[in-house]
């Protein structure tokens, strides 16, 4: 009897032995998978740092050659200065300056024919009336 008991409690503890190797062997298997997910994981955000360390490196560069406060103030005072609303576009231009012209040769049409009623002398006797406007020859 003891015999068998001590054979029991061997073969338990063999039972035991080999339930916690199989636990430790399907434990390291999941560890391994574990930690292969985790360096693909830390390659990937190795990745993503670099790309997005050089997406700075370019808004950086780029912010670099952006217009810096000073001169964006120096152009608004060149705005100021010439206040492009108050330019005027060529159609503009073209319909002032013909206008201009017609009033200038409606101008000239007024003072010419003012001229020469002032050139004509006076009516003097009943023919002369008829000729108004003609000047006499002497």
């Amino acid at each position: 009897m003891r015999l068998r008991l001590v054979e029991e409690k061997a073969a338990n503890l063999n039972r035991k032995v080999e339930l916690l190797e199989s636990n430790g062997v399907s434990f390291q298997r999941k560890m391994k998978d574990e930690l292969r997910l985790l360096d693909s994981d830390v390659l990937e955000l190795k990745h993503a740092v670099e790309q997005l360390r050089q997406q700075m490196d370019l808004v950086i560069r780029e912010l670099k050659l952006a217009a810096g406060k000073h001169e964006l103030q120096t152009l608004q005072r060149y705005l100021d200065l010439w206040n492009p609303a108050r330019f005027v576009t060529r159609d503009e231009l073209s319909r002032m300056m013909a206008g201009t012209s017609n009033q200038e040769s409606e101008q000239k049409i007024d003072s010419s024919a003012a001229d020469e009623e002032e050139i004509s002398p006076p009516a003097v006797d009943g023919n002369a009336a008829k000729g108004a406007g003609k000047s006499k020859r002497l």
